[in-house]
């Protein structure tokens, strides 16, 4: 009998993190040992080698915290028919495509990536697939290649568009505003966006480098930016650690069956 492949849906950061960590600790050490009878340099090893451990530490907790060996679940986020179909921005290896699978028994979920590897090792379309048949849902995702700012798919062709700790990636709020208005066209009226992100609020510092956490936003400012981006009914949850925004495109998908 074969053995069942465990699906992982990868260590983000994982190269990065170890270099950072692995320079801190090297660059604390050469400067305790070679210049640490002056006490400032001295204290200075001892700041640098201690950033390095606490970094690697939260690290750590971090992957412990996000599980990356099971698909996010989302049961509860959407009144799920089970037949629509959703879009995942930067999908990686599938965590929230699959998540969505569960949920849609029969609709079909299209997960896109640019699938580069820096920040993501070993990100690519056929593992993702692996890991999506690997949970029991290969015969209803796809994995495909795309640019989250100029989507490739016609106006008003899915009916949930999502993505998961993509969002904060773009830089600033007018590429932010871009792909939220490629979500409005992309959406059927009556569609849900649905957006995992972690927050600037104390939770987000096991998630972000001191640098990256102050370049988060806060549940008021993506509320806004929802709001600009032509959404309504914006409802917020959590999912673990990380804010969930549940909005609509139009009517609500019961305004829209209420009203045929």
């Amino acid at each position: 009998m074969s053995k069942r492949m465990t699906p992982h849906y990868g260590n983000y950061g994982q190269n990065w993190m170890i270099g950072t960590v692995a320079c801190l600790i090297v660059a604390g050490t050469v400067v305790t040992l070679l210049l640490g009878t002056w006490i400032g340099f001295a204290l200075l090893g001892v700041f640098l080698t201690v950033s390095g451990v606490c970094l690697l530490l939260t690290y750590l907790v971090s992957l412990s915290r996000l599980d990356q060996r099971r698909a996010f679940d989302v049961s509860k986020l959407l009144p799920f028919r089970g037949t629509e179909s959703a879009l995942d921005l930067g999908c990686g290896l599938g965590k929230l495509t699959v998540g969505l699978a569960r949920v849609l028994p029969h609709g079909l979920v299209t997960g896109i990536d640019i699938w580069e590897t820096a920040e993501l090792p070993g990100n690519s379309p056929e593992r993702a697939m692996r890991n999506a048949v690997a949970e029991g849902v290969g015969d209803r995702v796809r994995f495909e290649s795309g640019d989250i700012t100029s989507l490739q798919y016609d106006d008003e062709s899915f009916d949930i568009f999502a993505g998961a700790n993509v969002f904060n990636n773009l830089r600033g709020d007018e590429m932010k505003l871009k792909a939220l208005r490629e979500a409005i066209r992309v959406l059927r009226a009556g569609g849900h966006l649905m957006l995992i992100e972690v927050l600037r609020e104390p939770t987000g510092l096991l998630y972000a480098t001191p640098l990256y956490y102050w370049m988060l936003k806060t549940r008021s400012q993506w509320e806004e930016l929802i709001t600009r981006a032509g959404f309504s009914h914006i409802v917020f949850n959590r999912l673990g650690d990380m804010g969930c925004f549940v909005a609509t495109k139009g009517a609500s998908l019961q305004d829209v069956a209420e009203s045929t």
